[in-house]
């Protein structure tokens, strides 16, 4: 199956760490804690810091599942008079031995990759550091069935915490992105997810799942197709913010309430990419963002690293003028 690129955006913003004041500083504030006073120096400083950070091992996560790194050898950019820094992570699975095969024949496996190896594909990162605006951008890329972007996050947070700072991460999605969705893309399902649901009601779904806590229910609703703007135009109209969305009787589930349960959309784009978003707030419409093949290498799967970070200062442009930053 080929993987579609992803690109996942936020908000960044940095305060003191340790600090009782919540105020937001300038990220002018971090690169003041760099010992050189050259701008490009500083830029260059911040990426070797990085890069020593991993110290060419791969930092693991908690439940040692996952596992990324940053080395020298690895394609990074420097363009300190435009605030960026772009660079790849080597990332994936780890923790579980398993088996590798040719396609065309499953008898006989080639290779095994065990549990202290890590199975990798490469995953584009961009980071926007004005020195004179207290908002950043983080912009990460994913594939369709591969991320390391919670992970990536985390280990964001812990370098930026060496510099004495506390890096704070928004989703963040571009109006374009949204009006693009809003008028392009068809929804084609919706669910209605139930988590914990009382005893007496799993009881009442059926003895067997009465001593199963963690029960969850989800009420799935196809075979319709509508322009995603009409489609939640008619569902969400001019409802309050907490009013329910449900006309039917679901009380035998645990759902009376508007707070008592989510809700998801799965939509398809013109390219016929398909995807999902959870409206459970109406107001925080986090459409996906794909990007286009033509960014990937040449017979690969992968991003081209020039291609993509050309395609991603064309965001940040658009991002900049949304945001109000004076260029």
């Amino acid at each position: 199956m080929a993987q579609d690129l992803k690109l996942e955006i936020f908000r960044i913003t940095i305060k003191e760490r340790h600090s009782r004041d919540d105020k937001i500083l300038s990220f002018s504030k971090l690169f003041d804690k760099l010992e050189t006073d050259d701008k490009e120096n500083k830029f260059h400083q911040f990426l070797q810091d990085f890069i020593k950070f991993f110290d060419d091992k791969f930092q693991i996560n908690k439940q040692k599942t996952k596992g990324i790194s940053h080395n020298s050898d690895m394609k990074h950019s420097i363009r300190s008079t435009k605030n960026i820094i772009d660079f790849e992570f080597v990332g994936g699975n780890t923790g579980s031995e398993q088996g590798v095969y040719a396609i065309e024949n499953s008898k006989i496996q080639v290779d095994t990759i065990n549990g202290d190896k890590i199975v990798s594909m490469p995953f584009y990162v961009k980071l926007w550091l004005p020195n004179d605006y207290t908002a950043g951008i983080l912009m990460i890329q994913s594939y369709t069935d591969y991320t390391i972007s919670r992970f990536a996050k985390a280990i964001l947070q812990k370098f930026f915490a060496k510099y004495g700072v506390t890096l704070n991460i928004y989703t963040f999605i571009p109006k374009k992105n949204k009006d693009e969705f809003l008028s392009k893309s068809q929804v084609y399902e919706l669910q209605v997810i139930k988590d914990r649901i009382t005893k007496g009601k799993r009881h009442l779904i059926n003895p067997i799942f009465t001593d199963f806590e963690k029960l969850k229910v989800t009420l799935s609703v196809t075979n319709f197709r509508e322009p995603a703007k009409t489609f939640l135009n008619k569902l969400l109209g001019k409802r309050k913010k907490n009013e329910n969305l449900i006309g039917s009787d679901l009380s035998d589930f645990d759902i009376i309430e508007r707070e008592d349960y989510d809700m998801k959309i799965f939509y398809i784009d013109p390219k016929g990419r398909k995807a999902n978003i959870n409206i459970s707030n109406p107001d925080e419409i986090k459409p996906t963002i794909f990007l286009d093949d033509d960014i990937k290498e040449i017979g690969s799967e992968h991003f081209n690293f020039e291609k993509i970070k050309e395609h991603t200062d064309g965001i940040l442009e658009q991002i900049k003028k949304e945001i109000g930053y004076a260029i």
